[in-house]
């Protein structure tokens, strides 16, 4: 063999290993590049269930939109306990849901941000003077196409506990910013109650009367100003009570001024009112809104009655940091005082002011307490629920006293509760609340405003 040959000889087996190590060498690089890589991709690759906000590149695939991506929950078991009450408020408030959605879906002028020109509305009324009513409303908002707005209501409760209404705007008639409207109101009542002893009632002293009333007024409404609106109102009205059959019946005494006899009073009012409020979709979410009151009475039977009275409320709404202006305290302080006046005895029991009812200490039955004057403070938390629905938590305190002298601290009555409010037009169409204080639960039922 050849010097030369036995040297190629030698090195070949060399130069084959060293190319069978840098393929090896290549092969091991190759893959932790590919592993690499992988293990890159895998990082930066939302996980399955946090992609409810990724859009692929092609979004027209209906597979690639995220509510298509399936939602894989990593709850523990001690975690699904913790949820159980959210569970359950869930299951119960679905079929109100549902519900919603079908009122929605089938009778959308329920929603409406503006209500319909004409036609009828169902009323019903839980917790207001007259207990359980259930009724119908006829209306028609372009009367006689002159822009004429009427209304007639019947609500009844019984074939003699029953009230009929029936309002009439005749629309601008002094200018522009002017309307006229007059309302006729006959309403009959066997069993309402009346408490004796004023702020210090308690259920001994609850008695029933008779009462049968029939009464009109004509109201002229005034805008001077952007922000200012006022009523001037004259009423006439003959009213007749009598103790109720029974038991409660037998305890009103006979000597309360109005019992036993017909009354004719003639009524002179007027209140103004200062608007500063703003509103957003259709919800006042903040501002201030003031109102001042008076009115004078004679009686025109036996000018027994001589009496003035006068009230004073505002209202302040206050949106709440770090939150949607919808999203707010809605506030109130109202005091309402009458007096004899001009040689008058006294004021008929039936016109004095009360707290208790819909409008003012709502736990309390219609005016639990009556006297003289009254005292009403509310605060609630209003938040949307829906696109014309909101939610309420409130708490309600008030008193009612002779004199000014009287109102303390420790003499309020009090509630709280919540419920919901269904806005039209940004005036509330629907409201149901559920109240309770220191005389049990009630529940609330009616169309009529809070304030």
């Amino acid at each position: 063999m050849r010097p030369g040959f036995d040297r190629v000889a030698r090195l070949t087996p060399l130069v084959e290993l060293s190319s069978l190590r840098l393929r090896t060498v290549s092969l091991l690089i190759l893959l932790l590049l590919v592993f690499t890589v992988d293990a890159t991709v895998a990082q930066t690759t939302v996980p399955a269930r946090d992609t409810a906000d990724v859009v692929e590149a092609d979004s027209s695939s209906k597979s690639q939109h995220p509510n298509a991506v399936p939602y894989r929950s990593s709850r523990s078991v001690w975690a699904h306990a913790l949820a159980a009450p959210s569970y359950l408020v869930y299951g119960v408030t679905r079929p109100i849901g549902w519900g919603v959605k079908y009122l929605e879906r089938e009778y959308p002028a329920l929603f409406e941000p503006r209500a319909p020109v004409q036609g009828v509305l169902p009323l019903v009324e839980l917790g207001g003077p007259v207990g359980v009513q259930g009724g119908v409303a006829v209306f028609d908002h372009d009367l006689w196409g002159l822009g004429h707005d009427a209304r007639l209501s019947f609500i009844y409760g019984s074939r003699s506990r029953y009230e009929v209404d029936l309002d009439y705007r005749f629309g601008p008639v002094f200018g522009p910013h002017t309307t006229l409207t007059v309302n006729a109101t006959f309403l009959t009542n066997p069993e309402r109650r009346y408490f004796l002893r004023g702020n210090r009632a308690d259920r001994r002293d609850e008695t029933r009367y008779f009462t049968r009333q029939l009464s009109g007024r004509a109201t002229l409404t005034l805008k001077p100003l952007e922000r200012l609106v006022g009523d001037v109102e004259v009423e006439a009205s003959r009213t007749f009570n009598k103790r109720a059959d029974g038991d409660l019946g037998d305890r009103l005494p006979v000597s309360l001024p109005g019992v036993g006899r017909a009354t004719a009073l003639l009524t002179a009012r007027t209140g103004w009112t200062i608007d500063r409020t703003a509103r957003e979709q259709q919800r006042i979410v903040r501002g201030t809104r003031v109102r001042l009151e008076g009115e004078a009475t004679e009686d025109l039977s036996r000018g027994t009655f001589r009496y003035v009275g006068y009230a004073a409320e505002i209202q302040q709404y206050l949106p709440l940091p770090f939150l949607p202006s919808t999203r707010r305290l809605a506030l109130r302080v109202r005091m309402e005082k009458v007096e004899p006046a001009r040689g008058g005895a006294a004021v008929p029991f039936f016109r004095l002011p009360g707290i208790g009812g819909q409008t003012t200490v709502r736990s309390l039955v219609f005016e639990r307490y009556v006297e003289e004057g009254a005292l009403v403070a509310n605060a609630e938390y209003q938040y949307p629920i829906w696109n014309r629905m909101d939610a309420v938590a409130f708490v309600d305190a008030g008193q009612v006293f002779n004199e000014f002298e009287g109102i303390a601290v420790d003499r309020f009555h009090y509630s709280y509760g919540g419920g919901v409010r269904v806005i039209r037009g940004g005036r509330l169409a629907f409201r149901f609340e559920v109240a309770t204080g220191e005389e049990g639960l009630r529940t609330i039922l009616t169309v009529n405003q809070m304030f």
